[in-house]
């Protein structure tokens, strides 16, 4: 490890791609928000750059590998080699594809390794052998990090959750202007089947029936885009419903919405739930994973049971009905002050730097580590 006290702390993140997604948000708001007087931190993208790679503010800090498919020892010597030369202090691994090559790297390299899960990824493949390595070094990096408490279940040495966080405006922002004689419903997140943004198509094809002027965006990209958009034709939706693929900030996309929703079959702290409960946005949510953990059922969002196309429907009607009344607003101004109280980016951003310290400064040995900030 690099003893020299007179540079800044290197910290190299380490994920799959800057797709736009809720873990790259994190990643992104980590290397901008931690104090650059102290770190100096690398981005290393194991597969693509991804639609945000062209926001990291240290384009000279970024390596793109352009793997695909399982690790192999070129590619682990090709990640060693850079982050030697970068002058590594510490790997901190996002997800899978971080962690099985960021392990064996930290290892080789004799640095520390942290490692956070932002949901339930592993054995997407189906590879059996790949899915034990992952829990393996999962249970043996020096510290895991789950983004909500429900991710908490595997026995890794070291646990300690820290929530995810968001930048919160300083008050509540203005409704979108809907009500029932015209709202808009939107979704972000990746386009793969564990959004189950299908799910939501369905349900919408039902709604606009009853209620014409209804319209759905939904923002973010993935494989499952082209059938999704097929399935908006079939259910004679398209002129309601628009894909804006990977185009559009989130922050003006949201602002546009009155209802979000948020389908998954599986979430840890979901980050487009926490942005758009900061824009004050009457939220629906998947009951399941972190979800419950970050809406209170009726105070500041809804919930609505996983895969529940009824249930989904009903809860679309409830929020249509109070969008522009006292009670929408007062869940409105709820949820926005669940993430300003709960979830703060400043939070998680001083949790992480209170974890990277202590591990620099213990080595492995981590567990006098009280990041303060983390739940």
């Amino acid at each position: 490890m690099h003893q020299a006290a007179s540079r800044r702390r290197r910290i190299l993140l380490l994920a799959y791609s800057l797709d736009i997604g809720g873990m790259e948000r994190v990643i992104l708001d980590l290397a901008h928000g931690l104090d650059p007087s102290r770190f100096e931190v690398f981005i290393g993208c194991i597969g693509r750059a991804g639609e945000w790679a062209g926001t990291f503010r240290y384009p000279n800090n970024l390596r793109v590998f352009g793997h695909e498919g399982r690790p192999n020892l070129r590619l682990l010597r090709e990640v060693a080699g850079w982050a030697r030369a970068c002058g590594v202090d510490l790997v901190h691994s996002h997800n899978s594809s971080g962690l099985v090559f960021g392990y064996p790297v930290a290892r080789w390299l004799r640095l520390p390794i942290v490692h956070t899960m932002h949901g339930h990824d592993r054995g997407a493949d189906g590879h059996r052998l790949l899915d034990w390595v992952e829990g393996w070094m999962s249970r043996h990096v020096d510290l895991y990090v789950p983004v909500s408490l429900e991710l908490e279940a595997i026995h890794a040495r070291r646990v300690l959750p820290v929530l995810n966080g968001v930048k919160v405006p300083g008050r509540l922002a203005p409704s979108a202007g809907g009500s029932a004689a015209g709202f808009t419903i939107g979704a972000v997140g990746r386009m793969v089947p564990l959004k189950n943004h299908a799910l939501l198509l369905e349900v919408f094809a039902r709604l606009v029936r009853d209620y014409p002027n209804a319209r759905l965006e939904l923002l973010g990209a993935g494989p499952e885009l082209p059938r999704l958009r097929e399935s908006a034709d079939r259910l004679g939706i398209s002129l309601s419903c628009r894909f804006h693929g990977a185009e559009g900030e989130v922050g003006r996309f949201l602002g546009r919405c009155d209802i979000f929703v948020l389908p998954s079959l599986s979430e840890g702290t979901s980050v487009a739930l926490l942005e758009a409960m900061a824009k004050g946005r009457i939220c629906i949510a998947s009951d399941v994973g972190g979800n419950r953990g970050v809406i209170q059922h009726l105070h500041d969002g809804l919930l609505f049971a996983s895969e529940d196309g009824h249930d989904l429907f009903d809860k679309l009607v409830w929020a249509m009905e109070r969008l522009g009344t006292e009670e929408g607003e007062q869940m409105r101004r709820n949820a926005w002050r669940t993430v300003a109280i709960r979830f703060p980016l400043e939070g998680m951003i001083e949790a992480y730097r209170r974890i990277y310290e202590e591990l620099l400064r213990a080595g492995s040995d981590v567990r006098s580590v009280d990041p303060g900030g983390a739940e």
